[in-house]
């Protein structure tokens, strides 16, 4: 049979008994579902996800120039992968590979791993700040600050509160086995 349809209404294509809403089988090496918009003026294919929370959609969205879209229904498209390859995350018009915009608030880009209660990177814009390692580094225009997030200088170090500020330049091993360089530290 091509096509099933079960007395509860699960539907099959090339399926005899689906156990869910559409099952749709094949044995090509790929199988589509198309979803076509025949409209000559930009329509836009949908694909939409609904329950009683609300509504997400993915789209090809004629409207943005034919941009594979995923928008949340009433509040606006979240993500964009426009025909260049290019990806937006808050933005509708990526220009960079990825471009991430918001229209208010700190646009930050966060990577963290589960066991760590720091952050591993975090870009921020708000406030114009790199940080490594929460905040351990931080870049602040064309200032450096470790152990500060508000670098006064081209290089501003900041030691642990009762600490020594130390600072360390050498090579570990010049081929005499013997440490060379500087040692800077603030004496106790």
């Amino acid at each position: 049979e091509r096509m099933t349809i079960l007395q509860g209404g699960n539907v099959g294509i090339g399926h005899t008994s689906p156990s869910v809403r559409l099952h749709v089988k094949g044995s090509d090496a790929e199988e589509y579902i198309i979803v076509e918009s025949t409209d000559s003026g930009d329509g836009n294919a949908s694909l939409q996800l609904t329950n009683d929370a609300g509504s997400w959609l993915f789209q090809n969205k004629g409207t943005q120039s034919d941009n594979l879209v995923i928008r949340r229904s009433g509040v606006g498209d979240f993500l964009v992968v426009d025909t260049s390859g290019n990806v937006g995350i808050g933005t509708t018009n990526p220009i960079r590979p990825l471009d991430i915009g918001v229209s208010s608030g700190d646009n930050t880009i966060r990577m963290s791993t589960a066991g760590q209660a720091v952050d591993v990177i975090n870009l921020r814009n708000a406030d114009g700040r790199v940080g490594f390692g929460g905040d351990v580094i931080t870049v602040s225009g064309s200032n450096v600050g470790i152990g500060t997030t508000s670098p006064n200088g081209t290089l501003d170090i900041v030691g642990p509160a009762g600490g020594l500020g130390e600072l360390y330049i050498y090579d570990v091993d010049n081929g005499t086995a013997t440490t060379d360089g500087f040692y800077f530290a603030k004496s106790s």
